[in-house]
């Protein structure tokens, strides 16, 4: 008996009902045995299933005789354990006997088609040249199915090494292992009543799980038991402020927490760039310095020891603050060019700018110098992406996001809106694109397959450039700000918003996720406040609550 996988069975020793071998397990009265539903018959054949899979024999076998039901009929039974063995004339002669369940003659002759190509394989790798020779000619050819492949196998034929053969017919040789996925390539074409499906009961428990996901917004269903239902992941979703601050003098319109999380910047039209620290402990924030600074935009660097700032749209200049000197210095790009965006590269030797010019430029931090320039039209936004930062995503007036490649010096479309792209975030791994679009509000992209992802309702964004975030352990929620004061969290999968956050009296403008708590959101806005968020649930409610379950 195999027991791998949960796909083998040679325990019949129960009661079939009818020639076709369906399995009953009626349990009439007249044995003595218990009557099923059909049900509770279906739940018997996947436990035992289950048991063998996890080699746990006899117990399969003490529930085939307690329950007086089989989990397979006896053909079926014979076919598995002779293509698991190799044995291909009892499994050619069970099969037989199977085709009236399987009904359809196609379906007969590709089952066949893939016992005869195992064959083959493991005849070439045998280095029976001439047995696989009739095999391919002799019963394979007759077949007349699946034309392609069969002229693939007459090139393998050639081949006399075992590890070509396998790598030129994508197999994995002869074996156990391969028989076992030729098993369950075969189980498909079966009724269930006749053999379940492979791991059938770990499929019922995976697609319940996956449920329980899309309900709950828990993204990583292996971490929870099977034994408790998902929950939501509640300690990462910001529900309540928790504080307030009150020296900017004016509109907040950018912040942005350090890589590490250790600080909060944030800059305002009071031309202030404020930066906080954070107490791990109490998560809450103490002003480190303020820097006297007009302000556009502003970026951590990758190693979080210096801030690069941006002026205001009519500054050609880039300030980059070094946090543990707290030394600044200034660059000036051309002069009739205003610099409102900017980027790191990975290796925090260089960092990128652009502006209303339409170039954007890569800059030497140390020297200040230009390294390279591209030409192009308006830039709103920059990112660079790649382990070397070699390649630059932009948004552009033309409502596109556009890739430009600095090695190959060319660029390519990534993404087109019908409205203007105003502000955009690019997702850790980067794969997904959140775009602030005007007067359609956010919308997800998926930036490897270039395709529109889900466009969420709820946030409005009519004139102000606002500023939208990933968060979440998974990235798996969204937040941005909206003109009617609110903060709105997202969930991947959902178009409308889980949670609305009230607080601020005017437009929110800016919104940052905590990168290590993921429950923490900082936000600013035009009543010229920022403002800390934090879920009403601590992160130790939930070991608390396993505690009073158990």
């Amino acid at each position: 008996m195999e027991n791998s996988n949960g796909d083998s069975s040679k325990i019949t020793n129960g009661k079939t009902n009818g020639t076709n071998g369906d399995v009953t397990g009626d349990g009439d009265k007249l044995n003595g045995r218990r009557k099923f539903s059909k049900r509770d018959e279906e739940l018997i054949r996947l436990i035992g299933q289950h048991l063998l899979s996890v080699g746990l024999e006899n117990s399969a076998r003490t529930l085939v005789k307690e329950s007086d039901t089989t989990f397979e009929n006896t053909s079926a039974s014979l076919f598995r354990q002779s293509i698991l063995d190799g044995d291909w004339e009892n499994a050619f002669s069970a099969l037989e006997q199977l085709q009236y369940e399987i009904k359809k003659k196609n379906k007969v002759t590709q089952m066949k088609f893939y016992i005869l190509e195992q064959k083959f394989l493991e005849l070439l790798e045998d280095g029976d040249c001439i047995g696989a020779f009739q095999c391919l000619r002799g019963e394979l050819a007759p077949l007349k199915v699946n034309e392609e492949r069969l002229a693939k196998l007459a090139q393998v034929i050639m081949l006399k090494d075992p590890k070509q053969i396998r790598a030129a017919a994508g197999w994995q040789g002869k074996g156990r292992s391969s028989r076992q996925l030729l098993m369950d390539n075969l189980q498909h074409y079966l009724p269930h009543n006749v053999m379940l499906p492979p791991r059938r009961l770990q499929t019922l428990l995976k697609q319940a799980q996956l449920y329980q996901q899309s309900q709950s917004l828990c993204t990583n269903i292996n971490q929870h038991s099977l034994l408790y239902d998902a929950q939501p992941p509640q300690k990462e979703i910001p529900e309540q402020c928790c504080q307030t601050l009150y020296e900017h003098k004016d509109e907040v319109t950018i912040c942005k927490f350090s890589n590490d999380g250790k600080y909060l910047a944030t800059g305002s039209k009071d031309q202030t760039v404020i930066i906080w620290s954070i107490d791990n402990y109490s998560a809450k924030l103490a002003k480190k310095v303020e820097l006297g600074r007009p302000v556009c935009y502003l970026m951590w660097s990758p190693n979080d020891k210096m801030l690069l700032i941006t002026g205001n749209e009519d500054s050609s200049s880039i300030w980059i603050y070094d946090v543990e000197s707290g030394d600044i210095k200034e660059h000036k790009q051309a002069t009739e060019d205003s610099i409102t965006t900017c980027a790191w590269l990975p290796d925090n030797k260089r960092y990128l700018c652009a502006g209303k010019q339409g170039q954007f430029y890569m800059v030497d931090v140390a020297s200040g110098q230009v390294i390279e320039q591209w030409e192009g039209i308006r830039v709103y936004g920059i990112h660079c992406i790649g382990s070397d930062g070699s390649k630059v995503l932009a948004s552009d007036s033309r409502n596109r996001i556009r890739c430009y490649d600095w090695e190959c010096v060319l660029d390519h479309p990534v993404l087109e809106e019908d409205h203007s792209i105003l502000s955009f975030s690019v997702s850790k791994d980067e794969n997904y694109a959140l775009l602030n679009i005007k007067q359609q509000g956010l919308h997800l992209w998926d930036i490897k397959c270039n395709s529109l992802v889900r466009r969420f309702r709820g946030n409005k964004q009519d004139y102000f450039v606002i500023y939208s975030c990933f968060g979440g352990s998974n990235e798996e929620f969204f937040a941005s700000g909206s003109e009617d004061n609110l903060i709105y969290i997202y969930h991947r999968e959902k178009e409308t918003p889980i949670n609305r956050l009230e607080g601020h009296a005017k437009p929110v403008t800016c919104v940052d996720w905590h990168s290590s708590s993921p429950g923490l959101l900082a936000s600013g806005g035009d009543d010229c406040l920022v403002k800390l968020w934090k879920p009403s649930v601590p992160e130790s409610s939930d070991e608390e609550s396993d505690d009073d379950e158990n």
